[in-house]
């Protein structure tokens, strides 16, 4: 799209009267320098706009972008400011001026004199203020066709354009065609990174950054905060019995329900989607009973029957924990700990009184959780110990079929309580501060199992290995995969390990000793990957500055591939990108033959997922071969 883009861009700009090449080309390299930069879009369009201007002597040029139907500027930098008002936000539509009628019929429009043209009726007298009195005015096209916006000159006096004039200004749409599209991939980017695209609601990403917001404006105002768990019961049964369509309806429904409960409480209330079946709800100036107030609204809201289809009716019922900032609570995280506990114990008392459930965390309540203590302390003995094992996933070339890589995943068979999931005991090892001990078992034992399978003659090409934020930022990181290497002496290239985009986001000081952290594994030779790609970075040019070797895009990118086409839109730019940069792009969670094929289509290089294996113990890698053709889910 940006290369299309562009080249058309250089079409015009050769097309003009070579007496002006030198200007337009000029005009032409600052705004694909400036787009290269990341600079601001209105900051771009600006210098754009006073460009042409120079080129045209008494013109006014502007530029505008198309938003939800309507037509917002972007810069007319050269107007006077208090004039611009009428103009900043109009329709689409053949009254809406040149801009808008360009905009509405998809191609140029010339007023050579707005005084007598009924597309300038309702907006006249703010062009005789303006000292407006002719506009031409072209649509900004992206490479599919589809209008991204305008660029118009205007002038003082009536009159037409002439051929330079008409290529100057297709020249400058085709520059805005660059910066334009870029916003909107960025944007669609944005949305599918920070929202949930079943229900449209703050994914927890995006609602743990707003919790930080309102957190820190609670505590500046010495005022309460109210955090919601909301865990929807059952739900399980309506997947399995209704099945996932019914499932998804079901949600969405309740999604809606919960957001307009929450927005009646308080405008600034933020609802977001936790997991699968498992809300928040973030209330500003909620104390406690009015917290316990509004969770009773949620559940009367959630009490009327969700249509899942004909004749089908379903009653939503909850258990919802509840969290409150005060005087001995401060801060995000134990803000949130305080509403899982909660949650936690109202789905604990659902076990002895069916329906909805509703429960405040206080302090008898952590004792009466001391479970999870003791979880920590086994955990730390079983670190200590060695009594956690490796499985490994294999990574597939999808050109090839050959095996990429392993991806190296703890588990914790636990003598007890049977296999603890990683989806417990890793956040535990986090919220506990083992999850440094955590990644330097893993390094350790991936690699001395990279050594085994090389003496036992198992072809294993190489090895990867996920790191917490938390390991990465430990300065002594870098020393223990050193040692490591040597002692099972590895070639470094052989290592791969995995971050999360999250790292390069932290505050200065926690970046800092990351990125140090980061530059001695790279004079290691170690290789690194972006995990989870996709999911943290508000601009993609900050790939562009990353010191890795490879990225992984996320796998909640592939759930919906088959059936959206913003996610296949998402998914081509991430590769697209990973390619333009030589980077090694290998997507998570491949789980159908449509997902490979669309995948090897688009030119990713490597697939990991259920469709070729789930994780394996040791053993298991040494007896593995890739099938010559992946045609569904394993047995």
């Amino acid at each position: 799209m940006r290369t299309q883009a562009l080249e058309q861009a250089i079409d015009a700009v050769v097309a003009v009267n070579a007496r002006n090449q030198d200007p337009l080309l000029a005009a032409a390299s600052e705004a694909v320098a400036a787009l290269a930069r990341d600079l601001p879009t209105h900051q771009i369009m600006a210098g754009l706009c006073r460009r042409v201007e120079r080129m045209s002597p008494g013109a006014v040029a502007a530029v505008m972008r198309v938003e939800d139907g309507r037509l917002r500027l972007v810069a007319m930098p050269s107007a006077d400011p208090a004039a611009l008002a009428p103009f900043r936000d109009l329709p689409v539509g053949l009254q809406s001026g040149s801009c808008g009628a360009a905009a509405f019929l998809g191609q140029p429009v010339a007023v050579a004199d707005i005084a007598r043209d009924p597309r300038w009726e309702p907006l006249r007298d703010a062009a005789r203020a303006a000292g407006l009195a002719a506009s031409w005015s072209t649509p900004v096209r992206a490479a599919d066709g589809r209008v991204l916006g305008t660029f118009a000159l205007c002038f003082a006096e009536p009159r037409l354009p002439d051929a330079f004039h008409e290529h100057l200004v297709a020249m400058a749409a085709d520059l805005c065609a660059l910066a334009l599209a870029r916003d909107q991939a960025q944007d669609r980017i944005h949305r599918l990174a920070s929202y949930d695209a079943l229900t449209g609601l703050p994914n927890r990403q995006l609602l743990l950054a707003r919790t930080d917001e309102a957190v820190a404006r609670a505590n500046a105002a010495r005022q309460p905060l109210a955090m919601l768990f909301i865990d929807l019961n059952d739900f399980k049964q309506v997947n399995d019995v209704q099945g996932h369509g019914a499932g998804d309806r079901f949600l969405t429904e309740v999604a809606a329900r919960l957001q307009h409960v929450a927005l009646a409480c308080h405008p600034d209330a933020v609802t977001g989607r936790l997991s699968g079946d498992e809300f928040a709800v973030l209330l500003p100036d909620h104390a406690q009973e009015a917290a316990m107030a509004a969770a009773q609204a949620l559940l009367v809201a959630l009490s009327a029957p969700v249509s899942l289809a004909p004749g089908q009716r379903l009653t939503p019922t909850a258990s919802i924990g509840i969290s409150v900032l005060g005087e001995q609570l401060r801060d995000r995280a134990t803000l949130l700990h305080h509403a899982d506990l909660a949650v936690y114990q109202a789905k604990r008392r659902r076990l002895r009184e069916r329906g909805n459930q509703v429960c405040v965390y206080d302090a008898t309540l952590a004792r009466r959780l001391g479970d999870r203590r003791a979880l920590e302390l086994e955990l730390r003995d079983a670190i200590g110990d060695g009594a956690l094992r490796m499985h490994y996933q294999p990574q597939v070339n999808l050109g090839s079929d050959t095996l990429h890589a392993v991806e190296a995943l703890a588990r914790w068979p636990h003598p007890r309580r049977g296999d603890v999931a990683p989806s417990v005991f890793v956040p535990l090892a986090e919220e506990s501060g083992l999850i440094v001990e955590l990644g330097c078992w893993a390094v350790r034992e991936a690699c001395a199992q990279l050594a085994q399978w090389r003496r036992d003659g198992v072809t294993v090409p190489a090895m990867s290995v996920n790191l917490s934020p938390l390991s990465i930022r430990d300065p002594g990181l870098a020393d223990v995969v050193a040692q490591a290497l040597q002692a099972n002496d590895l070639p470094p290239g052989m290592l791969t390990i995995e971050i999360t985009e999250g790292v390069f986001l932290d505050q200065a000081s926690e970046a800092e000793s990351a990125l140090a952290t980061i530059a001695a594994l790279r004079r290691l030779g170690v290789r690194l990957s972006i995990d989870d790609f996709g999911t943290g970075f508000s601009s993609l040019s900050r790939l562009t500055r990353l010191p890795v070797e490879e990225i992984k895009l996320d796998r909640s990118f592939l759930v919906d591939l088959e059936t959206s086409e913003a996610t296949r839109t998402l998914v081509e730019a991430v590769i697209r990108i990973g390619r333009a940069r030589n980077l090694t792009v290998v997507a998570e969670g491949v789980t159908s033959a449509f997902q490979r094929r669309f995948l090897l289509e688009q030119g990713c290089h490597v697939g990991q997922g259920f469709l070729f294996s789930q994780p394996l113990p040791a053993a298991g890698i040494a007896g593995w071969r890739p099938q010559p053709a992946w045609t569904g889910l394993p047995l």
